[in-house]
């Protein structure tokens, strides 16, 4: 039987005597332990944020940090990114400065999210749908039926978004065939009037709407 993975919980933020904190279940590791860190980040499904007193506090603590030689940072409290879920790993000094870690528990892979990007001004786009993000790819027509293997929708986008476009493959197989072949006759420098074959194009993405009948 594989080992039970203890996922690591939110915790109270107890801080130290210098305003320092550290969770409870958060393994100690040393520097040069980088590809372990990841490892553990991965097991345990979360995703790191890091934030810095230099950017998060307000100019009055960002000062007193930066110009006075008290040792205690507790007058720093860390924001926390937008979104529900996060909760506190660390506050630590480091090479850089002060520094908060934050994360939320990644979603599982057969939980269904609706992800919205709102830029500043509060504007927001709905997300593509498997369809479209394959018909940008040029792999379908949007009037055509999608389905590939399996049941899963996040393994299709991400198959689709390693695919490359059929046009795009074709063209970049045309020049380095042609570089091989040029190579072989001994040419080290070609000057001609090929057109670059990646340029910028405006796309649209027509659906036809069905009429209800």
């Amino acid at each position: 039987m594989p080992e039970e993975i203890k996922l690591i919980q939110p915790a109270p933020v107890d801080r130290d005597e210098y305003g320092m904190f550290q969770h409870p279940d958060l393994p100690d590791f040393e520097e040069g332990d980088g590809e372990k860190c990841k490892a553990w980040v991965a097991q345990q499904g979360l995703q790191l944020f890091m934030i810095s007193l230099e950017s998060d506090a307000l100019e009055e603590i960002a000062d007193r940090y930066f110009q006075s030689d008290e040792p205690h940072r507790g007058y720093w409290e860390p924001g926390k990114p937008e979104g529900d879920g996060w909760f506190c790993l660390a506050i630590h000094d480091t090479d850089d400065g002060r520094w908060s870690v934050a994360d939320p528990r990644m979603p599982e892979p057969n939980e269904k999210l609706t992800c919205v990007i709102e830029s500043l001004d509060g504007t927001w786009h709905r997300p593509f749908t498997t369809l479209e993000l394959a018909a940008l790819q040029s792999l379908v027509e949007p009037e055509e039926w999608l389905e590939l293997d399996g049941l899963s929708d996040q393994a299709w986008r991400e198959r689709i978004g390693n695919a490359v476009p059929p046009a795009a493959a074709e063209a970049i197989a045309q020049v380095i065939g042609t570089t091989l072949l040029l190579a072989e006759a001994g040419e080290t420098f070609l000057l001609s009037n090929m057109p670059v074959w990646v340029q910028s194009v405006a796309i649209a993405l027509s659906v036809a709407k069905q009429q209800n009948q």
